[in-house]
């Protein structure tokens, strides 16, 4: 076994914790596109339908990324990408899809089931407007950082949201 600290993994994730660090710095001042555009042009967001243990296993999986300087710097053949400058849609659809699947735990909701379905198509028409009503693309949600997202953090009982 390679030396973890040699591995290209391991730099990756070491980026992405200078990324997660940034990001918390930000956490403090009021949600606007101004917040964001504070960081200027080296700056992107990771966000998407992927458990941090199958990224460590590396398990096929599609993030969504905000700036193409993400995709080569976290490249992987196990690993895609979709993109889009919409940083705010992505931050809100992130947000959101931990309190909708606080209620789909609540709700006893199975993946696969009738009422799991409703609760998703329902969800993701509520996430449209309110994406839309902040000045976001509604779109967005249909990337990995909206449904795919929100459909692994909602209907696997391994989420920390689901028994909350």
């Amino acid at each position: 076994m390679e030396n973890l600290e040699q591995s290209p993994f391991y730099l990756e994730l070491a980026h992405f914790e200078l990324s997660i660090y940034d990001y918390k710095k930000w956490l403090h001042h009021p949600l606007s596109i101004a917040s964001f555009q504070s960081f200027g042009t080296n700056f992107s967001l990771l966000s998407g339908g992927a458990f941090a243990a199958d990224l460590m296993n590396k398990k096929p999986s599609v993030l969504t990324t905000t700036a193409p300087i993400s995709k080569e710097l976290f490249k992987a053949d196990w690993l895609e990408f979709d993109e889009t400058k919409d940083i705010l849609g992505v931050t809100l659809c992130g947000s959101f899809k931990n309190v909708y699947a606080i209620g789909a735990g609540y709700r006893e909701l199975k993946y696969g089931t009738t009422d799991f379905d409703d609760f998703i198509n329902a969800v993701l028409d509520e996430m449209r407007s309110i994406l839309s009503a902040n000045g976001c693309n509604p779109a967005t949600v249909n990337l990995s950082c909206g449904i795919n997202d929100l459909v692994i953090t909602c209907g696997s009982p391994t989420s920390r949201n689901y028994d909350f």
